[in-house]
């Protein structure tokens, strides 16, 4: 019998408001493209994702972020934060606040050329971690905003916005992150939009509003550090801070302006690309304001694929996962049979540490290994 071939049928998740259209899922799979300048049976199959391999179980819960430099590793569940060591077990726990969202943590260096601290945002409090010692202490200083919800690291400063609707963003002592001196801010005055979240691509801080973006430079002058580089104005925003992440050497996010919002985009160059598809867009249209509040984004790279994975835990259709390598989109999640819906990816914060692609988990406390060579995941309490 002659072999068919079958257009279109390795393809990714393309669901339409018609079903008529196109009606296309692509749960729990990607794609594994044919090697170029061979000759396959097809131009590619489809994939199990990864599965979610426990590998240890932090003290609290749930997962609310990981943070990976230099051969260590950290992380916050509930309202603690801790080193994890390469064994799997934990340093001295500390407290911190919560409001249920990813954690922000960053760090200025943990050898002597640096501060040797990691800063973590949790619930709009600041905190600062001594890595050489382990000292722990919340930031103090009147200096520190009443409301904040991200960090970012350049040049041996740490930088936070300011938020409730403000154009206003501060930047600490040079390596201290206990210090936040009262004439280190800037304020937006090309757009006038109030700042969603801060991000450094190579060697420009990238300051996103909600309509608009505008890149700045550190200038290294007195207290006026960074200043805009007048070169451009993005007419793109931000609609979700935590959805903002660099993959791929660039930037990706879901964005926002004045006719619309809650697109995908890709910066290239100073330009944003929509990486969107229309299911996508439609899936986020779905989402209301709580929803929006605690939507989140990871990054990932395995076996050559990188991927850009926007989860909303309380969405009922499982979570839609980019393909950077290949521009394709997926949707991962976990059946649920007895409530006969497609639960969310239960992934939350990435790092590579320890030889280990890890992700946490926003319902427990368990720090899971992605494995390609596992077909099920080990979830507890079950979905």
């Amino acid at each position: 019998m002659p072999r068919v071939s079958i257009e279109g049928f390795v393809g990714p998740a393309n669901a339409q408001q018609s079903r008529t259209l196109d009606v296309e899922r692509t749960d729990n799979l990607y794609i594994a493209p044919a090697a170029p300048g061979v000759s396959p049976k097809g131009p590619g199959a489809l994939a199990c994702r990864p599965a979610m391999v426990p590998w240890t179980v932090f003290p609290d819960s749930p997962i609310r972020g990981l943070f990976a430099m230099n051969g260590r590793l950290w992380a916050v569940g509930g309202t603690t934060y801790a080193e994890i060591m390469s064994d799997g077990t934990f340093g001295t726990g500390h407290p911190v606040a919560t409001d249920n969202r990813p954690v922000s943590i960053i760090t200025n260096g943990t050898f002597k050329s640096g501060g040797k601290q990691n800063l973590i945002v949790s619930a709009n409090k600041g905190y600062v971690d001594a890595l050489d010692t382990d000292a722990f202490v919340q930031i103090t200083d009147p200096n520190w905003p009443t409301i904040v919800h991200q960090a970012e690291y350049m040049d041996g400063y740490g930088l936070v916005g300011v938020g409730n609707a403000s154009i206003r963003f501060q930047w600490s002592k040079l390596f201290d992150f206990t210090s936040w001196p009262a004439l280190n801010f800037a304020e937006r005055s090309t757009a006038m939009d109030s700042i969603g979240a801060l991000i450094r691509l190579q060697r420009t801080l990238l300051v996103f509003g909600t309509d608009t973006m505008e890149p700045w430079y550190d200038v290294g002058q007195g207290n006026t550090v960074f200043a805009p580089t007048g070169s451009v104005l993005v007419e793109q925003g931000i609609s979700m801070t935590f959805t903002m992440l660099r993959a791929d050497n660039t930037v990706y996010w879901v964005g926002t302006n004045a006719d619309g919002h809650r697109l995908v985009y890709r910066l290239d160059g100073m330009t944003p690309r929509r990486v969107s598809t229309f299911a996508v867009e439609q899936a986020l249209q779905r989402w209301d304001v709580v929803q929006q509040f605690y939507t989140y984004a990871i990054v990932f790279q395995l076996e050559g694929h990188s991927y850009y994975a926007l989860i909303c835990p309380t969405d009922t259709d499982g979570s839609f996962v980019y393909d950077i390598t290949l521009d394709r989109w997926y949707q991962w999640g976990h059946w649920d049979p007895t409530a006969g819906i497609f639960r969310p990816w239960r992934a939350m914060g990435h790092a590579i540490a320890f030889e280990r692609c890890l992700v946490g988990d926003y319902k427990s406390g368990t720090i899971f290994e992605l494995r390609t060579d596992t077909y099920a995941d080990t979830l507890p309490g079950g979905v």
